[in-house]
């Protein structure tokens, strides 16, 4: 069941956005914010899918990986009994266990081979970290491996079928790099491969691999990484055209809630 989810900053939850990029992100994200939320207030942000959709999932979970954590930003606020994070870069995981408000595991591994034994988990998320891996299929594998049978799979990733993130892949990383300089946009420091970056590619990888989609979501989004207004015009101009029907397919972000289906052998 796909479903268009507009991630609307309203109905009082810019401060709960504000919130949340002063505490996880510090400063600069924050004023970046702050800059959005104010120039355009009615303007769409990712991180209401994190509260609205998966944490009432996620609290609700006994146990916990937060697979590709980072930092931990979204890691703290899951207030299931046990929260694990793991990811590949060792110096985000420092930072991740000093800036814990709480007691979280931590650890350092790759996403294709998770040092966990079959079944460890009834929740997984995996936010925005799909784009970086080059073999998303064998993540899903171990995904699909340490969950236990009806365990909970969430995944938002961005859509390459969007004409922002289809230029960020297929233009030349030179030409599009002094783009963004002129645009004043905040690269990402980590490499981006967009391998399971549409619905048909991603919900192939989710059925070969025995996950069942319960709901796709198509996201509506607007960057923090740029304060430049005309950047942000033709975001808000391509968020309005995906409101129309039939074109969906081109809002920024897509985000699935999938279930691991029962094993065969019980």
């Amino acid at each position: 069941m796909k479903v268009r989810y507009n991630c609307s900053s309203q109905s009082g939850k810019n401060k709960r956005v504000l919130d949340f990029a002063k505490r996880c992100f510090g400063p600069e994200i924050e004023k970046r914010m702050e800059y959005l939320l104010t120039s355009f207030p009615d303007a769409p942000n990712v991180f209401s899918i994190y509260f609205d959709i998966f944490k009432p999932i996620l609290d609700k979970s006994k146990k916990v990986l937060d697979a590709g954590c980072g930092r931990g930003e979204y890691t703290w606020f899951i207030k299931a009994k046990e929260v694990v994070g793991v990811d590949a870069k060792k110096k985000e995981l420092e930072i991740a266990r000093i800036r814990a408000p709480r007691k979280i595991s931590y650890i350092y591994a790759d996403l294709d081979n998770i040092p966990f034994p079959r079944d460890s988990y009834d929740t997984i998320l995996c936010y925005m970290v799909m784009e970086h891996l080059q073999y998303p299929q064998k993540t899903i594998k171990e995904f699909s491996r340490i969950l236990s049978s009806s365990g909970n799979l969430l995944i938002l990733t961005p859509n390459i079928y969007n004409p922002f993130y289809f230029i960020n892949k297929h233009f030349p990383q030179v030409l599009l790099h002094f783009l963004k300089q002129r645009l004043k946009i905040m690269e990402n420091e980590t490499d981006l491969y967009y391998q399971a970056n549409t619905y048909s590619t991603l919900h192939k990888l989710l059925q070969d691999e025995g996950f069942s989609a319960i709901k796709w979501y198509y996201c509506l989004d607007t960057p923090i990484t740029t304060r430049t207004s005309l950047y942000l015009f033709f975001w808000k101009l391509i968020n309005s055209l995906s409101r129309l029907p039939f074109f969906s397919w081109l809002s920024p972000q897509i985000a699935v809630v999938a279930r691991r289906k029962a094993r065969k052998n019980g």
